[in-house]
């Protein structure tokens, strides 16, 4: 892929924040706002905005993208769902690599697997990501939400992982913010296969639970953004380091907890 592109793509997923955070902190409004008037669908549209007091705020954190790699892969049409794909990608390294944008810059890997079960796939919240694809025609770009991922190990020193994801294309993405990218769709449909792909992915979900043992319960105040670290401790959590204040919270608020609540994006 082109220098040029590369970094349109990455200002448009980092530098707009087209991100499921943007939909915590907006709901359907400041969705709107980030993403031009692109439709995420009833679950977008239906988010909540988190409160300011909300423990966990993200202050002044740094963003992060990830890209996965592969050789190529398919998209075939789920049927009966209109605008949702089996996304199969074939022939990917074992490493996820995640960056920041400026000023910090940083950049790093991960294995695939780990990356997988730290990020979160959360159906009322999932993460968005844009498919560059090449095709015999040209390169193709696709913006879709991930959902449900399945990951395979290669054998061999040649064959590479597959990744497979159930995904929903965006309904309307050709507005501003994201206008470059639908002016590079080649049809209207998305490509069934591809050759070399690279899948652009958008940063952590919010978590919205607070659950121990078959309790249940909604974070008092509101879902809680989560942040990218890149330390011992790599992977999602609550923003500015307040895991321990949002798991608090939930355990005075709900006696069920007995203080032993911990935080999910869903139960």
């Amino acid at each position: 892929m082109e220098a040029s592109r590369f970094d349109a793509i990455t200002r448009t997923f980092a530098g707009r924040r087209a991100s499921r955070r943007s939909t915590l902190r907006g709901g359907a409004a400041g969705l709107a706002a980030a993403l031009g008037t692109a439709t995420l669908g009833a679950a977008a549209q239906d988010a909540t905005p988190a409160p300011e007091a909300t423990p966990g705020a993200e202050g002044d954190q740094t963003f992060f993208l990830f890209v996965q790699t592969f050789r190529a892969g398919t998209m075939v049409a789920k049927e009966g769902e209109d605008g949702a794909y089996i996304l199969t990608l074939t022939g990917g390294p074992a490493q996820t690599i995640y960056f920041s944008d400026r000023p910090e810059r940083i950049v790093g890997t991960m294995p695939t697997h780990q990356f997988l079960e730290t990020l979160g796939f959360p159906p009322d919240n999932p993460p968005n990501a844009a498919l560059v694809a090449q095709t015999d025609e040209g390169e193709d770009i696709v913006v879709v939400e991930l959902l449900s991922p399945v990951y395979t190990e290669g054998f061999g020193p040649d064959q590479g992982a597959t990744l497979t994801y159930d995904v929903r294309v965006l309904a309307d993405y050709a507005d501003e913010g994201l206008a470059h990218l639908a002016q590079r769709r080649a049809d209207d449909a998305p490509p069934d296969t591809f050759g070399p792909a690279s899948l652009f992915i958008d940063e952590c979900p919010p978590v919205t639970k607070c659950t121990h043992g078959s309790f249940c319960g909604d974070i008092p105040g509101g879902p809680v953004g989560q942040c990218w670290e890149w330390g011992a401790n790599i992977g999602c959590h609550p923003c500015n380091g307040s895991q321990s204040a949002v798991e608090e919270a939930c355990n005075s608020a709900y006696a069920e907890c007995a203080g032993m609540c911990h935080l999910a994006y869903f139960c």
